[in-house]
């Protein structure tokens, strides 16, 4: 018959298993003692005493190194701290296609958002044109140049978005490639000192945030820079007595973004790190269940588990409170930025509606 239980429950028993793990148990007592015995014989050859250098030597190499002392085969994972390193940056602009291709993103942007001014320009000229007054040109006019502009700065968008998609699928192609070569080309040593979990997630969650988001930011990045220089640009021109305030209001917003960048920087790091010890863990539990449930750890195994979720959890949630705290000062500044435009406006009651309400605008998206 089939026996079935947990290692104390078979032994209780007292069946075959019971049986059989006596006699392993008396085998072992058996050779203990007969080695013991061989041992305590006192027919041992005369070895002669040695000289002085050698029981030096000898000595010396029987002592463990320092170093060996208090190492570990596994250690744990670290984050780096600091900046990411120039390195770091151009490998991946190096597998996104080089300076050409960070040239011909940046061309498209820039492309795209004076396009984008020139149908807000436009849009401004054409509601300021005095109705009462002839007409040198007909409404027509004016709506087919600013559906020109915007049909224009929608081809350019469109085109710049399919580049970054491509560039993006390219350097996600290129540092995958990288990545499995040196892994596959990895001694065993490295797998034996590596845990699995850090492995899995370099090949899962960083492969797809390489792949999916981070051409992706980049660009918006370069979207960004340039939308905030040209509502500047607009405001200076507009309302030239609000450009000292708007330039001292840019420093803040530089300091708070400083200060914003280094703390999330190292949260985002806390949080890889955190995720290697969860996928560990699962790999652990997968491939040892048959060991897990002999010795009967399922609750210390769940209960591990789920510290080291929370952990993960709780970094993640750093992350989103640091991304409410930037964006509550920003959107501050935003609407401080867009009382100064509008007051400067007022003050100094030069120019038409129209141009007044294009400098609200372009400061309501600070």
């Amino acid at each position: 018959a089939v026996e079935v239980g947990s290692y104390s429950q078979l032994l209780a028993a007292g069946g075959a298993f019971a049986a059989l793990m006596k006699e392993a148990q008396a085998e072992d007592a058996e050779g203990l003692d007969s080695g013991s015995d061989t041992a305590s014989e006192p027919e041992q050859a005369e070895v002669p005493a040695p000289t002085q250098p050698a029981a030096a030597a000898a000595s010396t190499s029987s002592q463990p190194p320092a170093a060996a002392a208090g190492a570990k085969l596994t250690q744990h994972e670290s984050s780096a701290t600091g900046r990411v390193s120039a390195a770091v940056v151009w490998a991946y602009l190096s597998a996104l296609g080089g300076v050409p291709a960070l040239l011909l993103l940046l061309a498209g942007f820039v492309g795209t958002e004076l396009l984008r001014v020139g149908a807000t320009v436009w849009l401004s000229v054409w509601t300021g044109q005095d109705q009462a007054a002839p007409q040198a040109h007909s409404s027509l006019f004016y709506m087919g140049v600013y559906a020109a502009i915007s049909g224009a700065q929608l081809l350019v968008l469109q085109a710049n978005y399919l580049c970054v998609a491509g560039y993006g699928i390219k350097a996600g192609r290129v540092m995958h490639e990288q990545l499995l070569h040196s892994l596959l080309g990895a001694p065993m040593s490295f797998f034996h000192t590596t845990p699995t979990g850090r492995i899995i997630n370099r090949l899962t969650k960083d492969t797809s945030d390489i792949d999916r988001n981070l051409a992706g930011n980049l660009a918006f990045a370069l979207r960004a820079m340039l939308q905030l220089a040209s509502t500047v640009v607009l405001i200076a021109v507009g309302a030239p007595f609000s450009l000292p305030a708007l330039l001292v209001m840019m420093g803040v917003l530089w300091a708070l973004y400083s200060y914003f960048i280094a703390s999330m920087r190292q949260a985002k790091r806390l949080e890889a790190v955190s995720r290697s010890p969860v996928l560990s863990n699962v790999n652990e539990a997968i491939h040892g269940a048959a060991t897990i449930r002999a010795f009967g750890i399922t609750d210390w195994l769940i209960g591990r588990n789920m510290a080291l979720v929370n952990n993960n959890a709780a970094t993640t949630l750093l992350n989103q409170s640091l991304n409410r705290w930037l964006s509550v000062r920003l959107e501050g500044m935003g609407a401080l930025c867009t009382l100064l435009a509008a007051l400067v406006t007022v003050e100094q009651q030069s120019g038409q509606a129209a141009t007044m309400g294009l400098l609200l605008t372009y400061a309501l998206q600070v």
